[in-house]
């Protein structure tokens, strides 16, 4: 149970030299606060022996790890939450801790703290993961656009695809991910390729 005097504590806005850029947040504005203010805040609000949490698991899944966190303020359990990281190939205790410190920071925000940070915590949360897709697979999907399409030559097949990008000007510029997308953008926009003749 979070107490009236912690509540209105966890509504005010963080400092601005806390704040820091962040390269890769292509979704938000780019601004996040590091692990450790958000732990410094927590005991501030809550005291250093009223808060804590507990990972319920940690999962290694190939390409990266997931950790499953539940956060506790004073001696309950308020809030469950997930953090995902990508492997290290060197070293995957790192990945453990940055999913771990994600988790943790999502829990926290999600109890209302620094309302004016806009880190953006809706992200699919296996966006940045994808299944590599086998040759087989691969070639599976490139014979049913040749088969749906009549499509004989390389040739006829970068005029099909540049009807999907046309910075594309040869074959060899159709990489696996170009032509997954491609696949995948003419399954869902089959009125715009059927005035295509091969």
């Amino acid at each position: 149970m979070i107490t009236k005097e912690q509540q209105e504590k966890l509504k005010q806005p963080i400092n601005d030299i806390f704040l820091k850029k962040n390269a890769y947040d292509k979704f938000g504005d780019g601004t996040y606060v590091s692990t450790d203010v958000y732990v410094r805040a927590m005991n501030e609000v809550f005291g250093p022996t009223n808060w804590g949490y507990k990972v319920i698991s940690k999962e290694d899944h190939g390409d990266f790890v997931l950790v499953h966190l539940a956060l506790q303020v004073n001696g309950s359990y308020i809030r469950e939450e997930f953090g995902i990281a990508k492997k290290d190939k060197k070293d995957n205790s790192s990945a453990f801790n940055a999913a771990l410190s994600y988790a943790l920071k999502k829990s926290i925000a999600r109890l209302g703290m620094f309302p004016n940070l806009e880190e953006n915590w809706n992200q699919p949360l296996f966006a940045e993961v994808k299944r590599p897709i086998s040759k087989e697979e691969l070639k599976e999907k490139v014979d049913d656009l040749k088969q749906a399409y009549n499509i004989q030559t390389k040739e006829e097949f970068v005029r099909f695809a540049q009807i999907w990008d046309n910075t594309i000007k040869e074959y060899s510029d159709l990489n696996p991910e170009k032509f997954l997308a491609l696949y995948d953008f003419v399954k869902e926009n089959e009125h715009l390729f059927e005035n295509f003749k091969a």
